[in-house]
């Protein structure tokens, strides 16, 4: 039997975008994920010896299994929070949320996943999750993990930056933000925009050299 030391502190959350709630598009931007810390590390005299150490989390593609597919983590979108910026509870009430400063293009019905990496290894980091067998803070009774319409996989990595174990047993608590866009200043009301291009015949020239002022507008 092989038994696999997993650090908890550094996990990945696969999840995909059901195309049937966005109107069926096959491609969304995310904007955010909030994510809901149990605990992290004191500020001073902790584990990692660092002082307020941040988390970072990136979106990555999968291969099968969901196994979370990269080689450096550094080449995918981000978003990053400060120690003060990160906030945890004792009930999973309290939300952190990783906004993207550039909207995450993902494919709908695709599986992708999400890693949580803080600055350095502190086992002070962790993280809610379903997990079945413990405890559901809200009954008081013993969880049955989590419905099978919100199923996704969840990682934890052993020995290397790529070696990820799954934990079929567990899944975090997370929520992930789509990005609606409005046209002409408006968003649409219980749907997504539709664009339409009146393509006319134009004719179009390119000059090289100019001589005098032009003025905008002028043709």
């Amino acid at each position: 039997m092989i038994i696999f030391t997993t650090d908890r502190y550094t996990p990945a959350q696969t999840f995909i975008i059901d195309p049937a709630s966005v109107k069926l598009a096959e491609q969304v931007s995310l904007t955010t994920i909030d994510v809901y810390f149990k605990s992290k590390p004191v500020p001073i005299g902790n584990q990692s010896g660092v002082i307020e150490p941040g988390v970072t989390l990136y979106v990555v593609p999968t291969a099968a299994g969901g196994i979370p597919n990269y080689t450096n983590l550094s080449d995918y979108i981000s978003s990053r929070k400060e120690f003060s910026e990160i906030a945890s509870s004792v009930d999973a009430s309290v939300v952190t949320k990783f906004t993207f400063s550039t909207p995450v293009p993902v494919k709908t019905g695709v599986e992708y996943a999400f890693v949580i990496k803080p600055d350095f290894k502190d086992s002070a980091f962790s993280f809610w999750a379903a997990t079945e067998g413990e405890i559901n803070v809200d009954t008081k009774g013993s969880s049955s993990g989590i419905a099978g319409k919100y199923q996704g996989k969840y990682f934890e990595l052993s020995g290397t930056n790529v070696n990820w174990q799954p934990l079929p047993y567990k899944n975090l608590k997370f929520r992930v933000y789509v990005a609606r866009y409005a046209y002409d200043g408006v968003i649409p009301s219980g749907s997504f925009p539709r664009f339409e291009l009146n393509m006319k015949n134009y004719e179009f020239v390119t000059f090289t050299k100019s001589s005098g002022t032009f003025f905008n507008g002028e043709y």
